[in-house]
């Protein structure tokens, strides 16, 4: 982090903010739910390769019949979302089913202070938001949390 928390903060309203940090994904699978992943013929056969699954089975339980493509195909959306986005069991985390062998759609995804899925879901699980001069903003114990989540994300050992 750029600069503690005590040194950029409104103690009199209570919000504190946050350097931006290197932006991690938040886990909340807002953008598996905006977006419906293409792949390509070759993607699409890979994937159902890999996962074991035959061809046929693949493209009648996987894609979306709306869409009329022979070359790339639209996967299907479940209960809102990427039908591989899987709710962890704390219900706090969204992960990706085929995150190893995900399509390269997902694969140049970039999350970012920028992305209005990101603001989204940084405000959904951690009831945080990002002001005018791209600073995270929200109460102590939120944004000190999210330092938490950070620093886990970076060096996954430190939080075991």
């Amino acid at each position: 982090m750029k600069e503690s928390i005590a040194e950029n903060s409104n103690c009199r309203r209570g919000i504190y903010k946050l350097e931006t940090p290197d932006f991690p994904c938040l886990f909340c699978g807002i953008c598996c739910s905006k977006f419906q992943p293409q792949l390509t013929l070759t993607e699409a056969h890979s994937l159902a390769d890999k996962l074991g699954v035959s061809w046929e089975r693949f493209r009648s339980e996987y894609f979306d019949p709306r869409w009329p493509g022979t070359q790339s195909y639209l996967l299907r959306h479940v209960n809102g979302a990427c039908i591989f986005l899987h709710t962890a069991a704390d219900k706090k985390q969204k992960l990706c089913l085929v995150n190893a062998i995900k399509p390269s759609c997902c694969l140049e995804w970039r999350q970012g202070i920028y992305r209005s899925e990101c603001l989204e879901g940084l405000k959904e699980s951690w009831n945080l938001t990002v002001d005018a001069s791209g600073k995270i903003c929200g109460y102590r114990e939120k944004i000190q949390a999210f330092e938490r989540f950070i620093l886990a994300q970076k060096n996954p050992h430190l939080s075991k």
